[in-house]
């Protein structure tokens, strides 16, 4: 879990603008590792993840093209049912508010999900979550230490 950089590209509503910004990611050999688009009447709107998002800033703005860079935040995520629901209950409860989301799943190849969230305040949001991780992580860890406690007892117990 991190906080990565979003590149946002502003575009106009037509055919062909999205392959213009894919050929340019191309040519400059960056690779897009998440996207969301979206349009209305006259524009579009495309953000990514990228693997190496100043390289793809000035690619883009050297050709004219409107890009802003954000901070996102990078959540890697077991692809199960509430998984995103815990993700967005414990942000709630901090009162941060997630203005939009897109994800990027594994697929059958193994490799783990992400979702991509830009929320109030990224900081706090990283600390958020990476608490909740840990209280995770230190209550499935419990019951073997009780486990374990048991069973210290019941040798000393036999001497």
């Amino acid at each position: 879990m991190n906080i990565q950089k979003q590149l946002t590209v502003f575009l106009e509503n037509q055919p062909g603008m999205m392959a213009r910004i894919c050929e340019v990611m191309k040519e400059i050999h960056v690779n897009i590792l998440a996207f969301n688009i979206f349009g209305t009447v006259d524009h579009g709107v495309l953000r990514m993840i990228v693997d190496t998002p100043q390289k793809a800033l000035h690619a883009l703005g050297d050709r004219g093209i409107l890009v802003i860079e954000t901070n996102v935040l990078e959540i890697p995520a077991e692809n199960k049912p509430g998984k995103l629901d815990e993700i967005s209950r414990a942000l709630a409860k901090a009162k941060l508010n997630v203005e939009y989301g897109y994800g990027s799943t594994g697929g059958s190849g193994g490799a783990e999900d992400r979702f991509y969230l830009q929320v109030t305040n990224t900081k706090k949001a990283l600390l958020i979550l990476k608490n909740l991780a840990i209280k995770k992580k230190k209550s499935k860890c419990a019951p073997r230490k009780k486990a374990a406690a048991k069973t210290i007892k019941k040798k000393t117990r036999k001497k």
